[in-house]
């Protein structure tokens, strides 16, 4: 009985699911529009839509170029997501997502001969530093790996605009974005059982019949 009056006593239940997905930088799926430069042509930003969640980047000229991974390396008049600075001179880019989630890891290498390249994202509620790409090579022959960030999945909250600088010693740097792993969460309405107004006349009519069936058995 009291598990009866418990579920029907329940309101609606909520359930929530982490999703997990990867967005590809060397895809060429930009959301329309959202590409643009500066007098010098360097890319000024772009937006990129994944799994519903859209992610926006923008930097003062700093992007070199974004574009498709061909034959399992980057062409290198059209590169992914692609940033440098050498010489001590850092870089840096912002990115700001419009709907909360979590980057797990980050897709991409650094060219042959650039060391040293490490890059710290900070943000509302974010501090990872020393983030690095564990590969370097050539364009033609590079292939991406992923890694996890320093200290763990970075949370990015809706609206808030996050930091990425890198910096590299060596005289020249171009490091390479072909990706990131996220996972948001969803919460999934369930079925809500008969509210308790609706449900309890048949519940009390459903035990009289029940009553009424076994005194005329016993009678």
């Amino acid at each position: 009985m009291k598990t009866i009056f418990s579920a029907l006593a329940a309101g609606i239940l909520v359930a929530s699911a982490a999703q997990s997905a990867t967005f590809d930088l060397t895809d060429e799926t930009f959301v329309a529009g959202s590409v643009t430069y500066n007098a010098y042509n360097p890319i000024n930003g772009f937006q990129e839509e994944a799994d519903g969640v859209t992610f926006t980047f923008a930097t003062t000229g700093q992007f070199r170029n974004i574009g498709v991974w061909q034959g399992g390396a980057i062409d290198p008049a059209n590169a992914a997501l692609s940033f440098g600075g050498g010489a001590g001179n850092p870089t840096s880019f912002t990115m700001s997502v419009d709907t909360d989630v979590t980057l797990n890891a980050f897709l991409g290498f650094n060219q042959l001969y650039n060391t040293g390249v490490i890059f710290d994202v900070v943000g509302d509620g974010v501090s990872s530093s020393g983030n690095t790409f564990s590969t370097d090579a050539f364009l033609s022959t590079g292939v991406p790996v992923a890694e996890s960030f320093v200290g763990g999945g970075l949370s990015l909250t809706a609206g808030s605009i996050y930091s990425f600088t890198a910096s590299n010693g060596g005289a020249l740097t171009r490091s390479y974005f072909t990706g990131f792993d996220f996972t948001t969460t969803s919460v999934t309405p369930t079925p809500s059982p008969v509210p308790l107004p609706a449900g309890l006349p048949l519940l009390l009519a459903g035990l009289g019949a029940f009553g009424y069936v076994k005194r005329r058995k016993t009678a």
